[in-house]
């Protein structure tokens, strides 16, 4: 979110101002999409269950394999 922010003035300016071609719209969609993405996975990510094993409650590195 803070490079969202950062770059936020120069979209405004670029894209927003502009003519929607295809090229904004593609833009567009790369960098909003990712908004929709945090809630969704948060929801589908979290367990249903409360009944979870303590072997199933570990935080995994993200260089696990």
């Amino acid at each position: 979110l803070y490079d969202w922010a950062l770059t936020l003035d120069r979209e405004v300016s670029l894209v927003w101002q502009c003519k929607l071609n295809g090229a904004a719209i593609v833009f567009l969609l790369n960098r909003y999409l990712f908004l929709l993405r945090i809630p969704v996975n948060n929801v589908f990510s979290t367990p249903i269950s409360t009944n979870v094993s303590p072997p199933q409650c570990y935080i995994r590195p993200w260089t696990s394999h």
